[in-house]
């Protein structure tokens, strides 16, 4: 999966980020990586309940593993030589990467859902309206 290829191409800068500051932002989800990309894999494959080990029900676990990684993303793009400012991470991230591709893919299984809160819930916090139109296409953010 790209995505855990992405991942293991990211870590030696979320190691630099990490000695550099003493520590790394702590995951909220309970979930590993792996588990939660694997998890996003399934959402985006069709899967209406992806089998992740967990007992957060399906929005919240999605909601708290995807702030995960993108703050993990974001710690090991500061790793990286160089400054860039907060909105060239925001693009690198969602113009960039796989995991934002992955996200979006998801998110548009989701907003396909026949039940409203899971629809919304696509619609609304997987992507921002911003990137929609290239993560999401054809999906519109309101109903």
């Amino acid at each position: 999966m790209a995505t855990l290829a992405e991942l293991r191409r990211l870590a030696p800068w979320h190691e630099v980020y990490a000695a550099q500051r003493g520590r790394s932002a702590p995951a909220a989800s309970g979930l590993s990586h792996e588990q939660i990309v694997r998890g996003l894999g399934e959402l985006a494959g069709g899967a209406k309940d992806p089998s992740v080990a967990t007992n957060l029900p399906l929005p919240e676990w999605v909601r708290l593993g995807c702030d995960d990684l993108r703050t993990w993303y974001m710690e090991a793009a500061q790793g990286r030589p160089g400054r860039a400012t907060s909105l060239e991470l925001r693009d690198w991230f969602w113009r960039e990467t796989a995991l934002a591709r992955l996200i979006g893919a998801a998110g548009a299984r989701l907003a396909g859902s026949e039940h409203r809160a899971l629809s919304m819930f696509g619609r609304r916090v997987m992507v921002p309206r911003v990137y929609m139109d290239q993560l999401m296409p054809g999906v519109e953010p309101y109903i």
